[in-house]
């Protein structure tokens, strides 16, 4: 059975969910879309963009622009949809707000609390290096 995707958007400063999905350090909110097979979507901003590919290797970048009129929902909603789905998994620390938000776009949203914090029990020998 396939899963939905997983979804998330915030910062990674300060959110080491973020920076896990992403390999992406920015202090700015960005989205991150993981499908099956771990593939890789992150919505930053255009200012973002470049630096986005520089950092990360093997995900795709997608310039998310907030057009006029355009509340960030349905921006994130657009994101979503233009990547085939209309339900995601989202981490329990998801905002509620947002949540709501996507929902009211038509996006479903399910709580996944486990994902994350199983895959990031299990360390690459890089990582053990660096800890």
């Amino acid at each position: 059975m396939n899963q939905p995707p997983f979804f998330h958007f915030a910062e990674s400063y300060n959110d080491a969910d973020q920076y896990y999905l992403s390999g992406f350090l920015c202090p700015d909110p960005f989205a991150v879309l993981e499908t099956g097979r771990r593939k890789v979507v992150l919505g930053v901003s255009p200012m973002e963009e470049g630096r986005a590919a520089l950092e990360t290797s093997g995900k795709s970048i997608v310039p998310l622009h907030r057009k006029k009129g355009k509340t960030i929902n349905q921006m994130l909603a657009g994101f979503i949809l233009d990547h085939s789905a209309n339900q995601v998994r989202v981490p329990p620390t998801f905002p509620v707000g947002l949540a709501q938000g996507l929902k009211g776009e038509g996006i479903a949203i399910e709580i996944d609390g486990k994902t994350l914090s199983e895959r990031r029990r299990v360390k690459s020998a890089k990582q053990i290096r660096a800890i």
